[in-house]
């Protein structure tokens, strides 16, 4: 008996793997087996950083000093990037999933960023492999105002707001003026995607100069359309070095008080790191 045969057996006895474990054989046998085989395939999801340079300053980015080569905001790099991953199949497996990410930029940093962005969204949709975005979604305006409907394809969409209005938005981002451009998106967005379009997510970095505001921000974006508020602390401020206060704490909980089968609030810790 082989290993692959071993580890079919395994999951086939009841109780014999727990339900995260089957599921991931199940979804992933394919790639499991050409491991196991010791056969190279694609890997199931890749992220592209459209930009590595960015139109905010946040308080508690890490990758202000670590910025990557600025390659794929030129149409012609992102055209092969995306060629190749929609070529990219063995044996049946191929890229499953795409996201665009802002590790040390924004994907719609600017128009280069945003067009080469949309092309690939539009393009990967063509052949049905599913797209996540991350943002602080100060470029959505400007998608807005010239074509709405380009967000049309993309599955998901994470707004990184961190704030519960426009002061507190400056304090933390170090630009003024956008906070409730970026609410104004999020209502248009949810419009153009009534019959199920794409998943609008939001994210609230917790640090010393926002932590008075997680209830109003959750009640802000629910009442503005977005299907979901993620919080999480921010780790390396020293301000929560001792741990969390009372206070983030109970905010947090009238936060989720709010939550239903239409807006999901997510609270991301682990005391660990």
């Amino acid at each position: 008996m082989n290993l692959t045969e071993e580890i079919l057996r395994v999951l086939s006895v009841e109780d014999g793997a727990k339900p995260t474990a089957r599921y991931f054989f199940d979804e992933h046998f394919n790639r499991i087996t050409a491991f196991f085989d010791r056969r190279i395939v694609p890997p199931r999801s890749v992220e592209i950083q459209t930009s590595s340079l960015c139109n905010a300053n946040c308080f508690f980015c890490w990758g202000q000093e670590r910025r990557l080569p600025n390659l794929l905001g030129e149409m012609g790099n992102m055209e092969i990037v995306v060629q190749k991953i929609i070529d990219a199949e063995v044996d049946g497996v191929k890229v499953e999933s795409v996201k665009f990410v802002g590790s040390t930029g924004d994907p719609l940093a600017n128009s280069k960023a945003s067009c080469a962005t949309l092309y690939a969204i539009n393009a990967l949709a063509k052949h049905n492999i599913w797209t996540r975005m991350f943002t602080n979604g100060i470029g959505l305006k400007r998608i807005m105002l010239d074509d709405i409907n380009a967000l049309d394809k993309l599955n998901y969409i994470r707004i990184s707001l961190d704030a519960d209005c426009e002061d507190t938005w400056g304090e933390v981002k170090k630009v003024k003026g956008e906070f409730d451009n970026i609410i104004k998106s999020i209502t248009k967005l949810r419009d153009v995607s009534k019959d199920g379009g794409t998943y609008i997510d939001v994210g609230y970095v917790i640090c010393s100069k926002n932590s008075q505001g997680i209830e109003d921000a959750a009640r802000i974006v629910k009442d503005a359309g977005a299907h979901g508020i993620q919080y999480r602390m921010d780790l390396l401020d020293p301000s929560f070095s001792s741990g969390i206060p009372r206070a983030i704490e109970e905010q947090l909980a009238s936060a989720q008080s709010i939550s239903d089968d239409n807006f999901d609030v997510i609270w991301e810790y682990d005391p660990k790191p």
